[in-house]
Protein backbone atom coordinates (compact mmCIF):
# COMPACT_ATOMS: atom_id res chain seq x y z
CA UNK A 1 0.00 0.00 0.00
CA UNK A 2 1.75 3.47 -0.67
CA UNK A 3 1.62 5.73 2.77
CA UNK A 4 2.20 9.29 1.85
CA UNK A 5 5.40 9.30 3.78
CA UNK A 6 6.85 7.15 1.13
CA UNK A 7 7.11 9.62 -1.33
CA UNK A 8 9.86 12.45 -1.05
CA UNK A 9 10.08 15.71 -3.37
CA UNK A 10 13.39 14.80 -3.81
CA UNK A 11 14.65 13.99 -7.76
CA UNK A 12 15.69 10.55 -8.57
CA UNK A 13 18.27 9.89 -11.10
CA UNK A 14 17.25 7.62 -13.90
CA UNK A 15 19.30 5.36 -16.20
CA UNK A 16 16.51 3.83 -18.31
CA UNK A 17 12.66 4.30 -18.79
CA UNK A 18 10.48 1.05 -18.66
CA UNK A 19 7.68 0.87 -20.77
CA UNK A 20 4.75 -0.91 -19.95
CA UNK A 21 4.21 -3.34 -22.85
CA UNK A 22 0.77 -4.69 -21.64
CA UNK A 23 -1.12 -3.28 -24.59
CA UNK A 24 1.13 -2.55 -27.22
CA UNK A 25 3.68 -4.58 -27.75
CA UNK A 26 6.31 -1.90 -30.05
CA UNK A 27 5.17 1.88 -30.87
CA UNK A 28 7.16 4.91 -32.04
CA UNK A 29 7.50 6.57 -28.81
CA UNK A 30 9.17 3.20 -26.55
CA UNK A 31 10.99 2.31 -29.78
CA UNK A 32 12.80 5.99 -29.54
CA UNK A 33 12.40 6.56 -26.15
CA UNK A 34 10.18 9.69 -27.12
CA UNK A 35 9.22 10.46 -23.77
CA UNK A 36 8.64 13.13 -21.79
CA UNK A 37 12.41 14.42 -20.95
CA UNK A 38 12.01 18.25 -19.93
CA UNK A 39 9.10 17.86 -22.65
CA UNK A 40 11.31 17.22 -25.28
CA UNK A 41 10.16 14.05 -25.91
CA UNK A 42 5.98 15.56 -26.61
CA UNK A 43 7.39 17.44 -29.15
CA UNK A 44 9.36 14.54 -30.70
CA UNK A 45 5.97 12.72 -30.86
CA UNK A 46 4.47 16.23 -32.07
CA UNK A 47 6.88 16.20 -35.19
CA UNK A 48 5.73 12.89 -36.26
CA UNK A 49 2.49 14.38 -36.75
CA UNK A 50 3.95 17.70 -38.36
CA UNK A 51 5.86 15.49 -41.08
CA UNK A 52 3.18 14.36 -42.28
CA UNK A 53 0.74 17.36 -42.06
CA UNK A 54 4.07 19.16 -43.82
CA UNK A 55 3.35 16.67 -46.52
CA UNK A 56 -0.15 17.03 -47.15
CA UNK A 57 0.62 20.71 -47.85
CA UNK A 58 3.37 20.09 -50.23
CA UNK A 59 1.13 17.76 -51.76
CA UNK A 60 -1.66 20.74 -52.05
CA UNK A 61 0.81 22.65 -53.22
CA UNK A 62 2.24 20.73 -56.26
CA UNK A 63 -0.29 18.05 -57.22
CA UNK A 64 -3.18 20.23 -58.53
CA UNK A 65 -0.07 21.33 -61.45
CA UNK A 66 1.06 17.69 -62.20
CA UNK A 67 -2.37 16.95 -62.40
CA UNK A 68 -3.40 19.40 -64.76
CA UNK A 69 0.06 18.76 -66.73
CA UNK A 70 0.52 14.95 -67.22
CA UNK A 71 -3.21 13.64 -65.70
CA UNK A 72 -4.94 12.83 -62.97
CA UNK A 73 -4.55 9.30 -63.77
CA UNK A 74 -1.73 8.79 -64.22
CA UNK A 75 -1.10 11.09 -61.01
CA UNK A 76 -3.57 9.10 -58.72
CA UNK A 77 -1.42 5.60 -59.49
CA UNK A 78 1.98 7.50 -58.67
CA UNK A 79 0.62 9.46 -55.52
CA UNK A 80 -0.57 5.64 -54.39
CA UNK A 81 2.50 3.89 -54.88
CA UNK A 82 4.66 7.13 -52.89
CA UNK A 83 1.96 6.37 -50.28
CA UNK A 84 2.43 2.68 -50.35
CA UNK A 85 6.20 2.71 -50.29
CA UNK A 86 7.21 4.93 -48.32
CA UNK A 87 4.27 3.29 -45.27
CA UNK A 88 6.37 0.40 -46.21
CA UNK A 89 9.99 1.46 -46.22
CA UNK A 90 8.74 3.03 -42.61
CA UNK A 91 8.38 0.17 -40.94
CA UNK A 92 11.73 -0.55 -41.86
CA UNK A 93 13.15 2.69 -40.08
CA UNK A 94 16.29 2.38 -38.65
CA UNK A 95 16.49 6.26 -36.81
CA UNK A 96 13.59 8.36 -35.83
CA UNK A 97 14.30 10.95 -38.59
CA UNK A 98 14.32 8.74 -41.10
CA UNK A 99 10.90 7.59 -39.77
CA UNK A 100 9.88 11.31 -40.25
CA UNK A 101 11.55 11.53 -43.50
CA UNK A 102 8.79 8.80 -44.46
CA UNK A 103 5.98 10.72 -43.04
CA UNK A 104 6.29 13.53 -44.96
CA UNK A 105 6.37 11.37 -48.06
CA UNK A 106 3.46 9.33 -46.99
CA UNK A 107 1.24 12.37 -46.63
CA UNK A 108 2.26 13.47 -49.77
CA UNK A 109 0.30 10.40 -51.13
CA UNK A 110 -2.35 10.14 -49.01
CA UNK A 111 -3.13 13.70 -50.41
CA UNK A 112 -2.47 13.05 -53.72
CA UNK A 113 -4.33 10.01 -54.12
CA UNK A 114 -7.29 10.76 -52.24
CA UNK A 115 -7.75 14.82 -54.03
CA UNK A 116 -7.11 13.03 -57.47
CA UNK A 117 -9.22 10.15 -56.77
CA UNK A 118 -12.12 12.57 -55.73
CA UNK A 119 -11.71 15.14 -58.89
CA UNK A 120 -11.11 12.27 -61.67
CA UNK A 121 -14.55 10.80 -59.83
CA UNK A 122 -16.41 13.98 -60.67
CA UNK A 123 -15.05 14.69 -63.96
CA UNK A 124 -16.00 11.48 -65.65
CA UNK A 125 -19.51 11.65 -63.99
CA UNK A 126 -22.49 12.90 -65.95
CA UNK A 127 -23.26 16.15 -64.90
CA UNK A 128 -26.57 14.70 -63.71
CA UNK A 129 -24.88 12.83 -61.10
CA UNK A 130 -21.98 14.52 -60.03
CA UNK A 131 -23.04 15.58 -56.54
CA UNK A 132 -24.10 12.42 -55.55
CA UNK A 133 -20.23 10.94 -56.77
CA UNK A 134 -18.32 13.21 -55.17
CA UNK A 135 -20.56 12.87 -51.98
CA UNK A 136 -20.21 8.64 -52.02
CA UNK A 137 -16.27 9.16 -52.33
CA UNK A 138 -16.23 11.20 -49.39
CA UNK A 139 -18.29 9.05 -47.54
CA UNK A 140 -15.74 5.79 -47.55
CA UNK A 141 -13.16 7.95 -45.43
CA UNK A 142 -14.59 7.62 -42.25
CA UNK A 143 -15.06 3.75 -42.79
CA UNK A 144 -11.77 3.72 -43.87
CA UNK A 145 -10.35 5.37 -40.42
CA UNK A 146 -12.20 3.12 -38.21
CA UNK A 147 -10.70 0.04 -40.22
CA UNK A 148 -7.40 1.77 -39.55
CA UNK A 149 -8.36 2.15 -35.77
CA UNK A 150 -9.19 -1.83 -35.66
CA UNK A 151 -6.27 -2.91 -37.58
CA UNK A 152 -4.58 -0.44 -35.14
CA UNK A 153 -6.56 -2.40 -31.85
CA UNK A 154 -5.56 -5.81 -33.26
CA UNK A 155 -2.29 -5.05 -34.05
CA UNK A 156 -0.10 -4.21 -31.57
CA UNK A 157 3.65 -3.69 -33.14
CA UNK A 158 3.24 -0.79 -35.32
CA UNK A 159 5.89 -1.98 -37.89
CA UNK A 160 3.56 -5.01 -38.57
CA UNK A 161 0.74 -2.39 -38.41
CA UNK A 162 2.45 0.02 -41.15
CA UNK A 163 3.41 -3.09 -43.43
CA UNK A 164 -0.34 -4.29 -42.96
CA UNK A 165 -1.41 -0.93 -44.34
CA UNK A 166 0.75 -0.22 -47.03
CA UNK A 167 0.96 -4.14 -48.67
CA UNK A 168 -2.88 -3.88 -49.29
CA UNK A 169 -2.91 -0.55 -50.60
CA UNK A 170 -0.85 -1.83 -53.61
CA UNK A 171 -3.56 -4.35 -54.94
CA UNK A 172 -5.86 -1.94 -54.17
CA UNK A 173 -3.94 -0.14 -56.55
CA UNK A 174 -4.13 -2.54 -59.38
CA UNK A 175 -8.22 -2.94 -59.24
CA UNK A 176 -9.14 1.00 -58.87
CA UNK A 177 -6.84 1.01 -61.89
CA UNK A 178 -8.47 -1.42 -63.54
CA UNK A 179 -11.57 -0.35 -62.88
CA UNK A 180 -10.70 3.34 -64.16
CA UNK A 181 -9.45 1.92 -67.31
CA UNK A 182 -12.63 -0.08 -68.38
CA UNK A 183 -14.69 2.89 -67.77
CA UNK A 184 -12.70 5.71 -69.39
CA UNK A 185 -12.45 2.99 -72.41
CA UNK A 186 -15.93 2.30 -72.27
CA UNK A 187 -16.79 5.96 -71.65
CA UNK A 188 -18.87 5.02 -68.66
CA UNK A 189 -20.64 8.20 -67.08
CA UNK A 190 -21.25 7.31 -63.42
CA UNK A 191 -18.19 5.34 -61.94
CA UNK A 192 -17.92 5.85 -58.17
CA UNK A 193 -14.18 4.65 -57.27
CA UNK A 194 -13.63 3.81 -53.17
CA UNK A 195 -11.09 5.86 -51.17
CA UNK A 196 -10.42 4.85 -48.28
Amino acid sequence: MCEADTFTKEREECGEFVMDDSMFHSTVVTEWSLVCDGHQGQLMVDLGYTCFTVGLFLGVLVLGFFADRFGRKKLMFTTMIIAAVSTLVSAFSPSYTFFLVTRVFSGFGTLGTFVTMCILAVEITSARHKSLVGNLVHIFWAPGQMLMALLAYLIRDWRTLHIAVSVPSKSIHYTLGTLISISLSFHIPAVVPICA
